[in-house]
């Protein structure tokens, strides 16, 4: 039995949302690190209802990671959200939290963002 692969369209859009970025003076610990918005919508052949997404990063470059994705208007198995802050712990252990079910679509969900945006998430346990 073969494996049809679903194909999936995403849409996004993106904004920066650190009024003190610089791309011409770009540090990773000066203040002018990206932090970018992200919003956006994924949907497949056959899907009754795409996913939106949305990303807010508010990572502060060498001091570590910092952003929340959102899953949302989708079915209640493919929403939620998932948080990390690196930022808070000064390098150790990152905090994390996800309420995103862990399911074969969201699986396939994460793949497709981080394809697009290169940022990812973990599933709920």
């Amino acid at each position: 039995m073969s494996k049809v692969k679903r194909t999936y369209e995403v849409e996004i859009k993106s904004w920066e949302n650190s009024p003190n970025y610089d791309p011409d003076d770009y540090s990773n610990n000066n203040g002018n690190y990206p932090q970018p918005e992200i919003s956006g919508v994924i949907s497949w052949k056959g899907c009754r209802k795409p996913i939106d997404f949305y990303i807010s990063d508010s990572s502060c470059g060498d001091f570590g990671d910092r952003y929340t994705i959102t899953l949302c208007n989708g079915p209640k198995e493919m929403s939620g959200s998932y948080w990390v802050d690196e930022v808070s712990g000064w390098h150790e252990d990152a905090n994390t939290e996800s309420s995103i079910p862990d399911n074969r679509a969201t699986r396939a969900i994460r793949e497709v963002i981080k394809e697009a945006t290169g940022f990812t998430f973990e599933t709920a346990a």
